[in-house]
């Protein structure tokens, strides 16, 4: 075997590094011989977690004493704010990094930590970033990634800049000369995190350009208004460019007597939209759902031909205490409207918060009555899950 030519040796250990226990075989690879441990070196730092909770500097040590490991990183993991990772120097190939708490809890980072993330986020290679429940993280750390692609927020509070902090104006607006073009978003929010976030980021001090936003994946948990109006602005700022969005409206927004920010939203700048994805709410006994909006906003698209798919996040938790008790209003509709989309491939409709198997079965059942020229074309798939997961999914395929 560690005769066999170099190039046949790097395809094997290629298709090696797609496997999930990729690692410990990696290793046993490396041991073969110096020249299989040649080709699996660069795989096998290719991606690392540091997880210093743990203490597991050993990695970090080993990274930082040799400096052409260090080019062989390109997707990193860091599970606590230790200042440490200052011990990294400088990752020329990194290109995607996540930093989050490792317990699950918010994690406060300090300025330190902040201070040493500079080096790591100003690579001309970095194009993806995970934040994952952050507390006090310093927003002005955006200027400094100049390649960003691809944005993940989830549950992270951020330290703004204003005009009285002791941030250099005038650096950050040579900053903004060179905003990087971000193509994705992803936003998860608690309390009012995710208005504030929003409102800064369309601001005038934003880090980013939205001209080319392909992606905006907004799961709203705040059941805020303040926050859902800030989702809806977001949305409708970016509406030219997008080509999947996730529209999460809280329950308290609908059922109080207010007139729905996504009403200001205008099909018709949706040129480009493939992929729709909205909540729909479901209240047992209750007519009201985000249902005739999604009929209103399908009706208006200017190009019913680039609509490929769309999911509908059906939320069932009341139903588990009181029975199935769904109401049919709009899905007959819905139906008859989706004979005009010729391009469409697939509804998908996602029910999460029911564990309830024989609720499952008739709610399959329901949908299928409700729906059946759907059913005929074949192109209507029904999941449920314990818990809400589409954004996570979504994070993978978008983020790698």
């Amino acid at each position: 075997m560690a005769s066999l030519p170099a190039e046949i040796v790097e395809q094997f250990i290629c298709h090696l590094n797609e496997d999930p226990d990729r690692l410990k075989t990696l290793l046993s690879c490396s041991l073969v011989s110096q020249t299989w441990c040649a080709i699996t070196r660069p795989f096998l730092y290719s991606r690392l977690a540091l997880d210093f909770d743990e203490n597991r500097t050993s990695l970090a040590d080993v990274i930082s004493a040799s400096s052409h490991l260090r080019t062989y990183v390109h997707h990193l993991l860091i599970t606590s704010a230790a200042p440490i990772v200052s011990a990294l120097g400088d990752l020329p190939s990194l290109r995607s990094l996540q930093i989050r708490s490792s317990r699950g809890q918010s994690l406060t980072v300090n300025r330190e930590f902040a201070r040493n993330l500079w080096s790591l986020l100003s690579s001309r290679h970095l194009t993806s970033l995970e934040l994952s429940d952050l507390d006090t993280f310093p927003a002005r750390i955006f200027y400094h990634c100049l390649a960003l692609q691809n944005l993940a927020i989830r549950h992270v509070t951020f330290e703004f800049p204003t005009s009285n902090s002791d941030q250099n104006e005038e650096l950050v607006t040579s900053q903004l000369k060179e905003r990087p073009v971000l193509k994705s978003l992803i936003l998860s929010t608690q309390y009012r995190e995710g208005s504030d976030t929003l409102h800064w980021l369309l601001g005038p001090l934003s880090p980013f350009d939205f001209s080319q936003l392909e992606t905006f994946i907004g799961l709203d948990r705040c059941d805020l208004d303040r926050s859902y109006e800030a989702h809806c602005t977001f949305i409708s700022h970016v509406a030219h460019s997008l080509k999947t969005v996730l529209i999460d409206p809280p329950t308290s927004s609908l059922t109080e007597d207010i007139q729905d920010p996504l009403g200001a939203l205008e099909p018709k700048n949706l040129q480009k939209i493939s992929s729709i994805t909205v909540s729909v709410i479901q209240e047992p006994g209750d007519a009201l759902s985000t249902l005739p909006f999604l009929i209103a906003l399908l009706s208006g698209l200017p190009n019913p031909e680039t609509l490929h798919e769309i999911t509908l996040l059906c939320d069932l938790y009341e139903h588990a205490f009181r029975g199935f008790d769904f109401h049919s209003q709009g899905w007959k509709e819905l139906d008859s409207l989706l004979l005009g989309f010729p391009n469409l491939k697939r509804v998908h409709l996602k029910c999460y918060d029911e564990s309830d198997d024989q609720i499952a079965a008739t709610l399959v059942s329901w949908f299928y009555d409700q729906l059946p020229r759907l059913v005929s074309r074949d192109i209507l798939v029904i999941d449920y899950f314990p818990d809400l997961t589409y954004t996570k999914s979504m994070q993978q395929q978008l983020m790698g």
